[in-house]
């Protein structure tokens, strides 16, 4: 069954395709835990950021032709969902509603262009309350090609690490809001340089929360044949994390294997390093003209997770643990994405599967189950207070895109 798409559908799809791997582990449009700021404060710090753009823009203006044309595309979606969540097989559940607006804008002018990332919510109670309105900010940078081989962003972008399959042992410098999310990029600057077209060097600069905070990153990463090999480094005032990963293509089965160092963990000396190390796979088949299926695992032994400045990452913190997702897709109208972590050593459980349906051209049905499962203190506790053995998020939201 196939579906005729508008070019705005197509190319909202094919974003999502291209930021998969780098997302909320959940659902590219649905992910779980989401970050939540209140708006007042993102209304704030919009106004700041507007001011450093026009600023920005002023001394970029060289890089812009005469002969170019501004273009502004709108890719977003808005979203009801109703969720139940339970802290314990045994209680009740508690029902909640939610009114989500996403917003992905893009403008282009010459060589610059400035792309964001936001989500808006109005949460409701079980009796239709209006709670407070929330709001996130993904991303919102700008991005500027001086040259064909240069990109350099200013703003808040992900910076990519490493090869991991779900998650990057190195990666210390991007802030976790939550356990499934891989997509909220550092407020600061990036560049990126391929002088040719099997390498590239890059480097990051955060500037934190506070000017003593501040974060550097580099990365040189180099494509040959079948290989692909990474060393990078993160470093500021409390860590350094030199870090190396390597990938290899065989027979259309990715292999991933990376380490990293963390040096000065929590004040210590620089003679005691805490060791992490990551081995994966990947592998994708076409099983008939519709259908794609694509699997991924890795055994991860994150020692370094602490070092991300979020009480939830730290859930897998000095364990050993393993992930398994699986992602399906008929075309453009079902998709099934789950994942499932385990933790070797005390044996909880964390599961999410998430399945879209989509009968229309600009609509979706999703549903999303949640499930952990473990003893309190297992490092999954952190999922949802209080802490209990067995907990539960059955959800059904409905999208329209625009």
């Amino acid at each position: 069954m196939k579906s005729t798409f508008t070019a705005k559908t197509q190319k909202r799809r094919t974003l999502a395709k291209e930021n998969q791997g780098k997302r909320n582990l959940g659902s590219e449009r649905h992910p779980v835990l989401f970050p939540k700021v209140l708006v007042s404060r993102s209304l704030l710090r919009v106004s700041r950021f507007c001011g450093e753009i026009l600023f920005l823009l002023g001394v970029l203006g060289g890089t812009v032709a005469a002969e170019d044309k501004p273009e502004f595309s709108l890719i977003g979606d808005v979203s009801q969902k109703v969720a139940y969540t339970s802290t314990d097989w045994g209680y009740a559940d508690a029902t909640a509603w939610t009114f989500q607006t996403n917003l992905r804008p893009q403008f282009t002018y010459g060589k610059v262009s400035f792309t964001a990332d936001t989500a808006w919510y109005l949460p409701l109670t079980a009796s239709l309350t209006p709670d407070v309105p929330k709001a996130t900010v993904y991303e919102a940078y700008f991005r500027v090609t001086p040259v064909e081989s240069l990109d350099l962003t200013f703003g808040q972008k992900h910076y990519n690490l490493g090869v991991g399959q779900i998650f990057t042992v190195g990666d210390t410098i991007n802030p976790a809001i939550s356990f499934f999310d891989q997509k909220t990029g550092f407020k600061g600057a990036t560049a990126e340089w391929s002088p040719a077209s099997w390498v590239s060097v890059s480097g990051a600069y955060s500037t934190g929360v506070r000017p003593d905070q501040g974060v550097a990153a580099g990365q040189v990463s180099a494509l040959l044949d079948q290989w692909q090999l990474t060393a990078s480094a993160v470093g500021g005032k409390s860590t350094l994390n030199p870090g190396a990963g390597l990938s290899y293509d065989l027979f259309g089965v990715i292999l991933t294997a990376e380490g990293a160092a963390e040096f000065r963990p929590a004040g210590e000396p620089m003679t005691t390093p805490k060791l992490s190390g990551s081995t994966g796979a990947r592998y994708t088949a076409t099983l008939t003209d519709d259908w794609d299926l694509t699997v991924a695992g890795q055994y991860l032994d994150w020692a370094n997770a602490g070092a991300r400045t979020n009480p939830e990452a730290r859930g897998i913190a000095h364990s050993k643990n393993a992930f398994l997702q699986v992602q399906a897709s008929a075309g453009t109208v079902f998709a099934l994405a789950t994942l499932v972590g385990f933790d070797l050593e005390d044996n909880s459980v964390l599961h999410q599967t998430v399945l879209t349906w989509t009968p229309w051209d600009n609509v979706d049905f999703v549903a999303t189950v949640q499930t952990a499962k473990g003893d309190e203190g297992t490092v999954w506790e952190f999922l949802g207070p209080p802490p209990a053995r067995d907990r539960y998020l059955v959800s059904l939201a409905t999208t329209y895109h625009f």
